[in-house]
């Protein structure tokens, strides 16, 4: 459970989420602005799509284990 929340925490962080303290996760623009919240509905999405990227390379690698890809 915890190495699952850390996966999504790293891949939040690579589509430019971080977490601001008691203000919880921010998007930061190119020049440090913030531009989105961890309320917002691209903080949603972002978060929906990592969990399913994370969801896509697990069973690829099963499938590579057990040789079928």
């Amino acid at each position: 459970m915890i190495a699952a929340i850390k996966a999504i925490g790293d891949e939040m962080t690579e589509r430019g989420w971080d977490k601001n303290g008691a203000a919880g996760s921010v998007k930061r623009d190119a020049e440090g602005k913030i531009v989105a919240q961890h309320d917002s509905a691209e903080c949603m999405r972002d978060f929906d799509d990592a969990r399913d990227a994370i969801a896509a390379r697990e069973a690829l690698a099963e499938l590579k284990r057990r040789g079928s890809a």
